[in-house]
């Protein structure tokens, strides 16, 4: 077979010139190099071309461009067609490619309009493609960095360690990100699928530090974050489904740790948290995370459960907040849940909570469970109560009750109501309070006084034995934790006299508590 052989070797200086183009893109609109800036190319090539099917083969043998010092070399093999009209079109390559960023300054200055102010430090990488322009095979791709800082402003993105993808794998080796003051570190493999096996994945992360509500403003100074706003609700469904496609394939084992985390909850109360582990294990479409972290001076632990097999999963949450310290987290917590409500001993708190993963798009999907809540100490502003009421219970102080301890069992339903069960043990009086608050924040809870509350028993406050009615109290509780449209209904005198008149418990423990009463005054 007859073959025309061409054969290009050579080496441009152009530390002379002056080059500009446009880039047509967001991020880097354009590439400029001044005169006076080192920067050659230097290339070998060899050209063979087919006498009978009109094929032509580019080898590239050695092919560098270099920028004061930073590098871009490529070598192998392309090889174009001529079609009916005579236009030659690309039809099968094979390349090598590699770069070197050692002078990222130099790089930087040369993208005029780059969105990234900084650019610092080193990087270098390699990637092998062969196959088709229609479908690229890219058998390798490792990319490693050194100190190198990305971003905008006084707080650059900041990434060491290497990345390596080939066939067989992803790996990540020591990955270490900061950005900001949160800075973590990332090392492990995920497995290319094979067939219609699952994807195995084992990652272990170190995060030194979290703050999230600095990420979230970071993100937002960013040019290149979409416009702030909500998602619409069927774009936000279809993203959780699709990451339910993806974890239903997906064997996983992550392990986690924070060291120091700061975030936002929803009630928008900043929370720290301190020796934070996550422990992630996602087998044959079962996910299960175990968590626990020290939070405002007590100990969250707690884990999650969903079954990603079935059409339409659910989750299962069971979590133990143990004496958490009063300060803004409880503060926040009992002002939507209990307006008046303060603490000043630790808060506890006990839930399990099922909840679909993936409803409908007319489903408010309200979280179902129960659990309880306990505080060690603390008081319920309220209104002072009537002074025939406090001839017949001396002492007794609804403007301002304070309480020893405080036991709530509580019920959440699927349309949104959360009931409560709640026992409060004071100085003088033990008080119940028994409603629920709908998931408009319509309340309505019956106040009285419990002499039975000093068992702390379930069975005895649900039983409703040991009580003497007082009030009802009804109200809307608002966003910002105040209650609106406050009604307060007592309970008629007579009706409490009547109790107090009739052969049972009850008068043998209010006279005792009585006589308590007026012998400390």
């Amino acid at each position: 077979m007859d073959a025309d052989l061409v054969s290009l070797k050579g080496r441009l200086d152009a530390e002379q010139l002056d080059l500009s183009c446009d880039l047509n893109q967001s991020v880097v609109p354009a590439f400029s190099k001044a005169r006076g800036i080192p920067a050659e190319c230097r290339f070998s090539l060899a050209a063979a071309r087919s006498s009978e099917s009109r094929q032509i083969d580019i080898e590239a043998k050695d092919v560098e461009i270099d920028l004061n010092g930073n590098t871009l070399k490529m070598g192998g093999l392309v090889q174009v067609t001529a079609d009916p009209n005579g236009a030659w079109e690309p039809r099968r390559l094979d390349l090598d490619c590699s770069f070197e960023l050692t002078d990222p300054a130099a790089i930087r200055e040369a993208l005029p309009g780059c969105r990234f102010e900084v650019l610092e430090g080193a990087a270098f990488g390699r990637a092998v493609a062969g196959g088709t322009p229609q479908q690229v095979d890219l058998s390798l791709i490792e990319v490693g960095f050194d100190g190198l800082l990305v971003g905008t402003g006084n707080e650059p993105f900041g990434v060491d360690g290497r990345i390596v993808l080939d066939r067989q794998s992803l790996r990540l080796d020591q990955l270490t990100c900061s950005w900001g003051r949160s800075r973590g570190c990332i090392a492990g493999v995920i497995h290319a699928q094979e067939g219609e096996q699952r994807r195995r994945a084992r990652l272990g992360m170190v995060i030194a530090q979290f703050d999230q509500p600095e990420l979230a403003a970071l993100i937002r100074k960013l040019t290149l974050a979409p416009a702030t706003g909500s998602q619409p609700g069927g774009e936000t469904a279809d993203v959780k489904r699709r990451v339910v496609e993806i974890l239903r394939r997906l064997d996983l084992d992550l392990d986690l740790r924070v060291d120091q985390g700061t975030a936002v909850l929803p009630m928008d109360v900043k929370v720290k948290a301190d020796a934070g582990v996550n422990r992630v294990a996602i087998k044959d479409g079962y996910v299960n995370m175990d968590f626990g972290a020290v939070v405002d001076g007590g100990t969250v632990t707690g884990s999650f459960m969903t079954d990603l097999k079935p059409p339409e999963p659910a989750i299962y949450l069971k979590y133990t907040a143990s004496r958490i310290q009063p300060g803004p987290l409880v503060d926040r917590y009992l002002a939507l849940t209990f307006p008046g409500m303060q603490a000043t001993g630790a808060l506890t708190i006990i839930d399990e909570t099922y909840q679909k993963l993936l409803p409908a798009a007319d489903d408010p999907n309200y979280e179902v469970g129960e659990g309880e809540l306990l505080i060690e100490g603390g008081s319920v502003a309220g209104r002072a109560a009537p002074l025939w009421m406090t001839s017949i219970f001396p002492g007794l102080n609804f403007a301002t009750f304070e309480f020893l301890y405080m036991h709530s069992w509580f019920k959440k339903f699927d349309d949104g109501r959360i009931r409560h069960q709640m026992i409060f043990q004071g100085r003088f009086y033990n008080v119940y309070m028994v409603g629920e608050c709908d998931a408009e924040g319509y309340m309505s809870y019956d106040v009285g006084i419990d002499f039975l509350a000093d068992f702390d028993s379930r069975y005895w406050a649900e039983s409703g034995q040991g009580r003497i009615p007082l009030f009802t109290k009804t109200g809307k509780v608002m966003p910002d934790g105040t209650l609106a449209d406050e009604v307060v209904v007592y309970v008629p005198r007579k009706f409490i006299k009547s109790l107090l008149v009739e052969n049972n418990p009850v008068i043998t423990a209010y006279h005792a508590v009585r006589k308590r009463v007026r012998g400390e005054q």
